[in-house]
C-alpha cells in the first residue's frame, strides 16, 4: 500500500505480512494528488520458502524502474495462494486498467529431448510438464554398437548422467556415434584368408565371410582366437573387435620304393 500519516514516520510504501508483520520505504516519498501512478506488485514461488513479494511505484509515463522499492520473503507457513483486491482508504482514488501476468514460477514448461543416433533417453521425474526451477535428471543410454558423444542444446559436455534445470521450454538433444570395430586375421602355416567385405573397420552386426585357401601341399584345418570352428568358409558377425587365426597343416606323403626278392639257393 501507499500509506500517509501525520505521525513521525509520514508517508510511506508498505507490505503488510500475514502474520502482522511490515517491510516499509521510510525515506519520506511523496506521491502527488492528482498524478496518476503505476503499482506493480509480484509474487514469486521459491521452492522451499514461502511466497517472495515485491512492489514497486512510478509515475505514469515514466520508465519502470529496474528495481524494486519492496521486497519481502515470507515463511513456508503463510498462504501460498489466494486472490487479491484494490482498495482506496480514506480517499478519492479512480484505478485503471488492471493486468494480471503468471509469473515464470507458476507457469508449465515442456522438456523436449531429441537422440541423434542410435539411444534414447531417460528423464527423472518424467513428467509432460514442468515448473519453474524444477531440476530432471538426464541419463542417456546407448544401443549396442553405438556409444554416448555429448549433449547439446539447454546441456553441453559428455557428463552422463547429467542435471538441467528448467526456466522455460527446454530441448536436449542426446548425440550417439557408432562403434567401428576391427578384424584381425592371421594365418598359421602356408595358406590366405579373404574377407567379405574387406574394410578397415566394421559395425555392430556386420556380417563378414571368411574364406581360408590352403596354398599347395596343404590343407586348412580350423580357426581359432574369436572363432573356434572347422566350418570353411564362415560367415562371423560382429559385436566388437575380433582377432581370428586360421591354422593350415601341412599334407603327408608316402613314398613307395621298389621291392625286389631274390631267392638263392644253398
Amino acid at each position: 500500500m501507499y500509506r500517509w500519516e501525520t505521525d513521525t514516520l509520514g508517508d510511506r510504501l508498505q507490505i503488510m505480512g500475514n502474520g502482522g508483520s511490515i517491510v516499509e520505504d521510510t525515506s519520506g516519498r511523496k506521491l502527488a494528488y492528482g498524478v496518476p501512478y503505476v503499482f506493480k506488485m509480484r509474487v514469486e514461488t521459491v521452492p522451499g520458502q514461502g511466497g517472495l513479494y515485491s512492489f514497486k511505484v512510478w509515475e505514469e509515463g515514466q520508465l519502470e524502474p529496474s528495481g524494486w522499492d519492496l521486497t519481502t520473503q515470507e515463511e513456508l507457513a503463510d498462504p501460498q495462494n489466494g486472490s487479491f483486491l484494490l482498495l482506496a482508504h480514506h480517499v478519492d482514488a479512480s484505478f485503471g486498467d488492471v493486468t494480471v501476468i503468471p509469473s515464470p514460477f507458476d507457469q508449465e514448461y515442456t522438456l523436449t529431448v531429441n537422440e541423434v543416433g542410435g539411444g534414447s533417453v531417460d528423464k527423472d521425474p518424467d513428467q509432460t510438464t514442468y515448473h519453474y526451477g524444477d531440476v530432471v535428471t538426464m541419463t542417456a543410454t546407448a544401443n549396442p554398437g553405438w556409444s554416448f558423444a555429448g549433449w547439446s542444446g539447454a546441456l553441453s559436455g559428455t557428463n552422463n548422467p547429467d542435471t538441467v534445470t528448467i526456466t522455460g521450454s527446454t530441448t536436449v538433444t542426446a548425440t550417439f556415434t557408432r562403434d567401428k570395430y576391427t578384424l584381425t586375421v592371421s594365418t598359421v602355416g602356408s595358406g590366405s584368408v579373404d574377407k567379405d567385405p574387406n574394410q578397415a573397420t566394421y559395425h555392430y552386426g556386420d556380417e563378414v565371410t571368411l574364406t581360408a585357401t590352403a596354398n599347395t601341399g596343404w590343407t586348412f584345418d580350423s580357426w581359432s582366437g574369436d572363432l573356434i570352428s572347422t566350418t570353411n568358409p564362415v560367415t562371423v558377425t560382429m559385436s566388437g573387435s575380433k582377432v581370428i587365426t586360421a591354422t593350415f597343416t601341412q599334407d603327408e606323403h608316402q613314398i613307395f620304393l621298389p621291392f625286389i626278392t631274390v631267392q638263392y639257393s644253398p
